[in-house]
């Protein structure tokens, strides 16, 4: 099980709003790390194939 689904399964059962809110926080903050590394990953896949051309 990975991290995105414990914090969705601890939003579940959570009955503070405060915690609730925090582990949205958490899942966004890591949805935004992946969506970096993707970016990072489109241009050097960009800049290899420009280089080659």
């Amino acid at each position: 099980m990975g991290l995105i689904e414990s914090y969705l399964i601890a939003i579940k059962q959570e009955s503070d709003i405060a915690r609730k809110i925090q582990y949205h926080k958490q899942i966004s903050k890591i949805l935004y790390g992946y969506g970096q590394k993707a970016n990072l990953q489109d241009i050097e896949i960009y800049l290899i194939k420009h280089k080659e051309e």
